[in-house]
């Protein structure tokens, strides 16, 4: 016990939960939906079209990370659960139901875009609760040890790893820092760790680097966050 005590320098962070990187793209998705809300009841259409724009790349990548990545894993481990749920279909039905806001963003009215917005982004908030109580109950069942649902997690983020890097990471980091607590920034910088190669994490940490504020990051460091990615092996 002593030895631990003398070892010099940050350690990596005890109980991070990999899975975070779903559960925690969908306060993203919510934060977006909100910038996109309030634009449209003030009238402001540019930062509806600017959060639009971050909404429609954000969520691209989310999808195809669940129905590549996390749909299969859940209906392979747990009897076709999100098959049964419809929640493939869900993501068919948000791409129409998107449309509607698109083209009352290519318009003039006003009115139209607010109600265009406001049902998207209800029935959007539908849709990601109908996946948390799906998905979330089972995801510390995916695989016994930590390490191994990280690896699983990896196994998702490799549905489309530059588009994690280069999109994903730099709207989830801006958009959690404007509405949400400390923690929920570090869970998500500390899964993406947890779930990395040392290699894929030094491509995420410069990112991570860019998208927080230095204090943020000063404090994630005391964590452990500029320790290298912790998966050892291709998984």
């Amino acid at each position: 016990a002593m030895a631990a005590e003398t070892t010099d320098g940050p350690k990596y962070a005890e109980g991070v939960m990999s899975f975070a990187l779903m559960r925690n793209g969908h306060e993203v998705i919510r934060g977006l939906l909100k910038d996109i809300v309030a634009g449209a009841e003030t009238g402001d259409k540019a930062a509806v079209a600017a959060a639009w724009k971050d909404f429609g790349a954000f969520v691209a990548i989310h999808m195809k990370q669940e129905e590549e990545g996390m749909f299969p894993l859940l209906d392979e481990k747990f009897e076709d659960i999100a098959k049964k749920a419809g929640l493939r279909d869900e993501h068919v039905r948000d791409l129409e139901l998107r449309a509607a806001v698109d083209a009352a963003l290519a318009g003039d009215d006003a009115d139209a875009l607010k109600a265009a917005v406001t049902a998207f982004a209800e029935d959007h908030e539908k849709h990601l609760v109908h996946e948390e109580e799906v998905m979330m109950p089972q995801t510390p069942k995916i695989a016994p040890t930590p390490m191994e649902r990280a690896a699983a997690m990896r196994s998702i983020l490799l549905t489309d790893l530059d588009a994690f890097h280069n999109t994903m990471i730099p709207i989830a980091l801006r958009v959690l820092q404007s509405f949400k607590p400390f923690k929920i920034v570090r869970m998500y910088v500390l899964a993406t760790q947890l779930a990395s190669t040392p290699e894929e994490y030094e491509v995420a940490k410069a990112q991570i680097v860019k998208a927080l504020k230095p204090e943020t990051w000063e404090a994630l460091v005391a964590e452990g966050a500029d320790l290298p990615g912790r998966i050892t092996a291709a998984a």
